[in-house]
């Protein structure tokens, strides 16, 4: 069927069409700079995305490029909804030929959007190892060092290193951040006739020490951590360049952090995938994740305020702290009461929540234009966001068939972890300590390659928490500790006189739904 419309009615809903074909263009430039920029590494295809040009104009890497872009189409679709409000309040009388018009374009840009998540036209790449790491890889290159993604590739003799001396080579193709000449870590020669005098202490190549991470920035992630900087800058208003490198250090210290908890977990699977270590091995997992972090705080140091960096490292200490007392009860089999199994979370998981909101806030303080919040205090809000995550993490991980593909049946068991429906069984039922003790006493200590729970052992645990209503009263924790925080952001509404609906359907998006417990 067609629309028509009057040339009255397209005039008075111009600046609606304008903004949903900014949405469009951008969500297009959004989801297939992977596929243009593997066309032009593979294939010598001209690049024309508006990723590539922040990058260049801005001097990012490709990976804040594409955070920025991210950012401008949620800002361009909060434009685009509110201009559609207000269109109808102020013409509640409009043809439904010039209503249907307008509401199919929402459904459009909406439609567009989940079946890009999905389409092979923009997400085929992921299937092949080699191309993913290509991707990873160019999340830390920068337009800035080459002279645009145009045309083919120059030729390999000029493109890829200039000689000096006998064997000493200069790369000038695309390099990742951090492996660049400077004046304290050059190559040089005198001459193809004298002897070379190279810099003894210039930085070695980073390929090795970026393998780990580079494997597990290219799997899948759930950007709730990303997606809640938008939200709390909702109310807050820092700066773009000020949010842009925070979503870089959020997710460095994520990624870090995995790469670390897996191997201190054993872990068999990360997202879907074999876990980093049990690819690259151990001790350079643990050994590209501790690197990660000095990136982060390298990151860091593009943030305006002086304070921000006090902020990162207490931060970072507090999680530390946290995952201590998480190792402590796993290798002592000391199961903790729940109020010290919630402070272990408030530290191991909320911090991270807690730094997103602190460090918007010292930002917005530093110079931001908007009228910030930076008064309003967060504090809870973080504090029931981190518990909610974390149990509600330690229940689906009982229950989600979705997370016994990407992790494993039951992982948390094969780990010895005390998780919180293990902490409530043993605090309510206390006659199942010697029983659970004595299944975990039978795991391998620390990390190891030893054998796990039998699938049998596991579902006759499980069973347990079942008969108990252990994991009936984990749900109803979870479920509650939702609705205290769609109150907590109904206060902080009213005091901001801001509405956060960006932040409520995350809150809705990660809420569970019932089971048979």
């Amino acid at each position: 069927m067609g629309i028509v419309l009057s040339e009255a009615e397209l005039q008075m809903s111009d600046h609606i069409r304008l903004t949903a074909n900014k949405v469009s263009l951008l969500s297009q430039d959004y989801w297939s700079w992977e596929k243009e920029y593997l066309d032009w590494k593979h294939n010598g295809t001209r690049v024309l995305n508006v990723v590539e040009f922040l990058s260049k104009t801005d001097g990012i890497t490709f990976g804040a490029a594409k955070e920025k872009v991210k950012a401008k189409i949620i800002e361009a679709q909060e434009e685009f909804y509110e201009q559609i409000g207000r269109f109808f309040t102020v013409n509640p009388s409009v043809s439904d030929a010039l209503r249907s018009d307008i509401e199919s374009m929402g459904l459009t840009l909406g439609g567009f959007n989940y079946w890009a998540m999905f389409s092979p036209r923009y997400q085929d790449w992921k299937k092949n190892p080699l191309l993913a790491a290509d991707i990873a890889a160019s999340m830390t290159e920068t337009a800035q060092v080459h002279t645009s993604l145009q045309g083919s590739q120059i030729d390999s003799s000029q493109e890829q290193s200039q000689p000096c001396g006998d064997n000493i080579e200069v790369s000038k193709a695309i390099k990742p951040r951090g492996e660049g000449e400077n004046d304290c870590s050059k190559r040089m020669c005198r001459s193809c006739d004298t002897e070379e005098e190279v810099d003894m202490w210039r930085k070695p190549s980073e390929a090795a020490i970026r393998a780990p991470s580079n494997f597990i920035f290219s799997s899948p992630s759930k950007g709730t951590r990303s997606g809640l900087i938008g939200a709390f800058n909702t109310w807050i208003g820092a700066s773009t360049d000020s949010t842009t490198t925070l979503t870089d250090i959020i997710r460095i210290l994520h990624d870090a952090s995995l790469l670390i908890d897996d191997v201190q977990d054993d872990s068999k699977m990360r997202r879907g995938n074999p876990a980093a270590h049990t690819i690259f091995g151990m001790p350079q997992t643990v050994n590209s994740g501790l690197f990660m972090f000095t990136e982060a705080v390298e990151e860091a140091r593009r943030f305006k305020n002086e304070l921000s960096m006090d902020i990162l490292l207490d931060t970072l200490q507090r999680l530390y702290l946290g995952q201590s007392w998480d190792l402590y009860w796993k290798h002592n089999l000391r199961c903790p009461s729940k109020e010290e199994y919630l402070h272990m979370v408030d530290n191991k998981t909320g911090s991270m929540f807690r730094m997103i909101a602190r460090l918007l806030q010292a930002e917005s303080e530093a110079g931001s234009d908007f009228e910030s919040s930076s008064e309003v205090n967060f504090d809870k809000l973080t504090l029931l966001f981190g518990r909610f995550f974390q149990i509600r993490d330690d229940y689906m991980n009982l229950k989600s068939a979705k997370y016994s593909d990407q992790k494993g049946f039951c992982e948390d068991f094969d780990e010895g972890k005390y998780s919180f429906p293990i902490v409530h069984l043993l605090c309510h039922h206390p006659q199942y300590r010697d029983y659970v003790t004595g299944i975990f006493r039978q795991l391998p200590v620390g990390i190891s390659q030893g054998p796990r729970l039998s699938y049998e052992m596991k579902v006759k645990l499980r069973d347990i928490f079942h008969d108990t209503g252990t994991l009936r009263d984990t749900f109803a924790l979870v479920q509650k500790l939702a609705k205290d925080l769609q109150e907590e952001i109904s206060k902080l509404e009213d005091i901001t006189g801001k509405r956060n609906a960006t932040l409520r359907l995350l809150v809705i998006d990660l809420s569970v739904k019932r089971t048979d417990d």
